[in-house]
């Protein structure tokens, strides 16, 4: 009995580490592609030929 409580919270550790690791990895991605456009237009308002 006692095992089975060990291997359930063992179970239950991993799915949450899991799923915290995918959703920080998905804000991280969105992070890094706003910081890319923001320099891109930074570079686009710095360096424009006065369009």
């Amino acid at each position: 009995m006692f095992r089975i409580a060990i291997y359930a919270l063992i179970t239950l550790a991993a799915v949450i580490l899991a799923a915290v690791l995918i959703f920080r990895s998905k804000s991280y991605h969105q992070y890094v592609v706003r910081q890319l456009n923001m320099w891109d237009e930074e570079y686009d308002r710095i360096y424009s030929m006065g369009d």
